[in-house]
């Protein structure tokens, strides 16, 4: 079996992949990865399928040992990482021996990290994916003692790719819905010229969002029944407090919507960290299509941005094992001989 047996875990991790499409109007919520970007970045340095899964690290990851000589990729929002404590660079392919310990610790730029495995990482498929959806208790949430068994595993490209732009993006796009006109146009403004925060208080449901501007009026709170919503919407509670719904929210809600956070910069509040400061920008419907469009274009073309991993002899542990030479000669040759 090729497989990373886990020794320990810093914080809960789930299986994700792109979530469960169409069971919305079952009330199953779609979940999947929080950053679809950063697992297609995993299934492109691997050559995965497109409906692989990877491990879901939200802040920092842990500890896992191989059973058996594997490759595996990291992607999202960078973590300190190891093999038998010596550095490896993140967002690259890499192979670890048996017997080996991987170490994946706190993140140093963005949330949530991906660790994918050559093939991807066998698990239970419930309602056509393999996503952990925790307050539900479906699919498989993995604990220490448990093993992460790698679908596949041979030959693989030893690459990298670069850093997403995202991360350093502070300006979110957002549309009216359904329910923007039950708020006054005194909220729209606040949206859309407010400097707001991501707060502490944030999951895989959503974030909230903090805000020195006056609240948002609430008072179309108090009227609406619960209906559809969608991930991305801008739910502003009883006290006037947004959050903005991410992969794991409810299918259906009762608080008003005040705009929605486009697809396309989804992974880009997922990955802010908390108390990072951003901006709301009101845009049209064309507008968005042709973000989804850019967006989709970016994950599609990942292939064609990867790199081959030109690594550092001074980190090569087994340098001596290499050959790289073809002959030797004995120093004291002269031109002569």
């Amino acid at each position: 079996m090729t497989a990373l047996e886990i020794l320990d875990l810093a914080a809960p991790v789930t299986i994700q992949d792109h979530g469960r499409m169409g069971y919305r109007r079952f009330g199953v919520p779609a979940g999947g990865a929080i950053d679809h970007y950063a697992l297609a970045e995993g299934q492109a340095l691997l050559g995965n399928t497109h409906d692989s899964a990877a491990l879901e690290m939200s802040f920092q990851g842990g500890q896992f040992k191989a059973s058996a000589a594997l490759h595996f990729a990291t992607s999202g929002a960078e973590m300190a990482l190891a093999i038998d404590r010596s550095p490896v660079p993140w967002r690259t392919v890499q192979r670890i021996e048996a017997g080996q310990t991987l170490t994946i610790g706190p993140a140093s730029l963005g949330n949530y990290g991906y660790l994918h495995l050559k093939g991807g990482i066998e698990a239970p498929v419930a309602l056509s994916s393999r996503s952990t959806h925790i307050p539900s208790g479906i699919g498989w949430q993995p604990q220490v003692g448990e093993h992460l068994v790698a679908a596949c595993d041979g030959e693989c490209a030893m690459n990298m790719l670069p850093q997403a732009a995202y991360f350093n993006e502070r300006v979110l796009r957002v549309l009216r819905g359904p329910q923007t006109s039950l708020f006054p146009d005194t909220d729209l403004q606040t949206l859309a010229s407010g400097v707001f925060r991501t707060g502490f208080v944030r999951d895989r449901m959503g974030v909230r969002l903090e805000t020195d501007e006056t609240r948002f009026q609430a008072s179309a709170g108090r009227t609406v029944i619960s209906d559809p919503i969608m991930t991305g919407d801008i739910q502003v509670t009883a006290d006037g407090v947004g959050t903005v719904l991410l992969a794991d929210s409810q299918p259906t809600g009762g608080y008003p919507r005040l705009a929605t956070v486009i697809g396309a910069d989804l992974p880009v509040i997922a990955q802010m960290p908390p108390g990072a400061e951003f901006t709301f920008r009101l845009i049209e419907r064309d507008e968005a299509i042709r973000a989804w469009r850019a967006y989709m274009q970016d994950c599609n073309s990942l292939a064609r941005a990867i790199r081959p991993l030109v690594r550092n002899p001074h980190d090569i542990n087994d340098l001596l094992s290499y050959d790289l030479v073809s002959g030797l000669v004995r120093g004291d040759e002269s031109d002569a001989d």
